[in-house]
This record gives C-alpha cells, structure tokens and sequence, in this order.
C-alpha cells in the first residue's frame, strides 16, 4: 500500500477506469474533423458523462 500512495497508483487508476468509462459510453474516437470541434465534442460528451455519474451515484449519509 506504502508504494501505491507514494507513486500516486490511485489516480491514475481513477484516470484510466474515467477513459475506459468515457470511450464505453460516448465512442472510441472523434468524428469531427477540425481541432475545434473536436474540443467541442470531447466537452459536450463529458458534460453528459458527468451528468449520468451524479445521477447513477448514490448519497452516503453517515449515521454515527
């Protein structure tokens, strides 16, 4: 666990599970063709990302 925490492991765990997610769902690729609209694309798809996960996610209230 020592050299997880010290390498970081965890977020660039949480990274590559966020793209495997993210290339799942929306696609694989870009279809636009021009830098612009592909950054347009890329915002929009993580937009709806975003909004699916706080949807789906559960509120954990602690109790004690």
């Amino acid at each position: 666990m020592g050299w997880q925490k010290a390498t970081g492991y965890g977020r660039r765990n949480q990274a590559e599970a966020d793209m495997a997610r993210y290339k799942h769902l929306i696609s694989p690729k870009l279809h636009a063709r021009d830098l612009l609209a592909q950054q347009g694309d890329v915002a929009i798809a993580v937009a709806v990302l975003i909004t699916m996960i706080r949807t789906a996610m559960p509120v954990f209230v602690r109790i004690a």
